[in-house]
């Protein structure tokens, strides 16, 4: 492109961290150094080889900010690794930060009419209007068993200020312009069984883990949560998965280059395809 010097924008975050970190899973490498108890911990949790070396190398990135260390994306769906586990005709589905129905689409294309129930969570106004128009659009024997309602999730219910109008990274902010309901999912989910959670929250999906206790502890629903948007993200949500459910299996997937959409997936037992070592 005629450039003359190519810099990586993390060594630049890194030199003027006061500006520009954090910045999702970008933060200066000694607060990884400062977690190496739980960062060392949470590599015993991962359930195959395929986990544990992405883990190692998405460590190691955090660290060194050396992009050679990383593997390749996982090629499948998000959110639905075909290797992983199975849907069910009798999935009770919660997209727990549905943006505009995205992941909705694609878990109909795979489904079609073969599911329970569908519950879609997004805050932000903007977003949600266009996921009630991808719902409006539906067939009524689709359109009946979906339910979409605007809030956010998290450890406790209430109003709590909303950056709204970034698309998809639209988040949860002290600083945001508007004000959205939150709830806790084990008040939400309460008596309905859900068999299935995808949690795509801009960095809010620890607190929505805190508030979902009951429901992985009682219901054991595959979880997937997403693991870059905080540095430390990649480690203390799979520990605290762990925390709450101990035989729950982990798994970490990426799902796009430099480790972003990477996923954690948490899989009951019953419902693993194969048990990977």
């Amino acid at each position: 492109m005629g450039c003359d010097n190519v810099v990586s924008v993390l060594q630049l975050r890194w030199k003027y961290h006061e500006t520009f970190l954090p910045c999702f899973r970008d933060d200066l490498p000694h607060k990884v150094l400062l977690q190496g108890d739980s960062i060392q911990e949470a590599f015993r949790l991962w359930s195959d080889d395929e986990s544990r070396r992405e883990y190692v190398a998405q460590v190691a990135w955090r660290l060194h900010a050396d992009f050679d260390v990383l593997g390749h994306a996982e090629l499948c769906s998000q959110y639905f690794p075909p290797k992983l586990f199975q849907l069910t005709d009798d999935e009770f589905f919660v997209d727990v930060g549905a943006y505009d129905g995205d992941t909705l689409r694609e878990f109909l294309a795979l489904q079609g009419e073969g599911f329970r129930r569908v519950l879609a969570l997004e805050p932000d106004p903007e977003n949600f209007r266009r996921l009630f128009g991808c719902l409006s659009s539906l067939p009524t024997t689709l359109r009946g068993k979906i339910e979409a309602r605007a809030c956010a999730a998290g450890n406790r219910a209430g109003r709590l200020r909303f950056a709204a109008g970034h698309g998809t990274s639209s988040a949860i902010s002290d600083q945001g312009s508007v004000e959205v309901d939150c709830i806790r999912l084990d008040d939400l989910l309460a008596g309905s069984r859900p068999t299935y959670i995808k949690m795509d929250l801009e960095g809010a999906e620890p607190d929505a883990i805190q508030g979902c206790q009951r429901v992985l502890r009682e219901d054991r629903p595959v979880l997937a949560a997403c693991v870059y948007h905080a540095q430390d993200h990649l480690w203390n949500i799979a520990l605290a998965i762990h925390h709450l459910v101990p035989d729950y299996q982990l798994f970490l997937r990426p799902h796009m280059p430099e480790c972003w959409e990477t996923v954690c997936y948490a899989v009951p037992p019953h419902r693993l395809i194969k048990q990977a070592g």
